[in-house]
């Protein structure tokens, strides 16, 4: 909305803001000052912006804005600029919103040990969740994932496997899901399980591949367990069935 011009105030852009317009300091920025200064001197090229900056309520609070500075005809010094402000409230409230939507997913990852990773097949970006980093045995954020990262540690004896599904899935067009153990720095092992699907344009070319990983070391300990105890029961009733003969 436009605050001021050749003409005036715009009397709805107080409402807007919420601030009366005669207690708004347009000239308590300093980028607004300059631009000012730049247009009434004849040094300005019609205006500039947009930008983000800070105004100055006269009861002392601050606001922040998207402020443009133009002038219709630059070539006339000294005449009267538009400018235009866009309040950015609403913008840092879903800036915020989205920060604490991505707290809650990266906190239900970590409890879950759910990580998620997205390959960009055209720009060959890679994006990995926190979790991802933490189950490979990386600290979150403290590199660039990488294709070569995250085979580096898979078990070298299934390291093929995962590389053979994630190829068909973009060549073919298919989903994949599989098991493997994860080498970890120390030289333990954590299973994993990993799906993966792809999304592509109208023609059906795979665009991005789309994953996740989960620890499921637990599981697998369980059913181990639960394995030896079938064997040894089939032991002893084979050891009970030679004894009565």
């Amino acid at each position: 909305f436009i605050v001021t011009g050749p003409h005036g105030r715009n009397p709805d852009a107080g409402e807007i803001l919420g601030v009366p317009l005669a207690r708004l300091d347009l000239l308590g920025s300093a980028w607004v000052e300059a631009q000012l200064e730049s247009l009434r001197t004849g040094r300005g090229a019609g205006g500039a912006g947009p930008a983000e900056v800070e105004l100055v309520v006269r009861d002392g609070r601050r606001i922040r804005v998207e402020a443009s500075v133009c002038a219709p005809r630059p070539e006339r010094k000294g005449m009267q600029a538009y400018i235009a402000l866009r309040d950015l409230a609403g913008r840092a409230d879903e800036a915020g919103k989205w920060r604490e939507r991505e707290a809650d997913l990266n906190r239900t990852q970590r409890i879950s040990r759910l990580g998620s990773w997205e390959l960009d097949l055209v720009s060959g970006m890679l994006e990995w969740s926190e979790e991802t980093f933490r189950l490979l045995g990386y600290e979150p954020a403290s590199m660039a994932p990488t294709p070569e990262a995250f085979l580096e540690r898979i078990h070298p004896a299934h390291r093929e496997s995962v590389k053979q599904a994630r190829a068909q899935a973009v060549h073919q067009a298919a989903s994949y899901a599989l098991e493997y153990p994860l080498v970890r720095p120390d030289g333990t092992e954590r299973w994993v399980f990993e799906q993966a699907d792809w999304t592509g344009d109208e023609t059906g070319q795979a665009l991005r591949l789309l994953g996740t990983i989960q620890d499921i070391s637990e599981r697998k300990a369980r059913a181990e367990r639960l394995r030896q105890v079938e064997k040894w029961e089939a032991i002893g009733r084979l050891a009970g069935g030679v004894a009565q003969e």
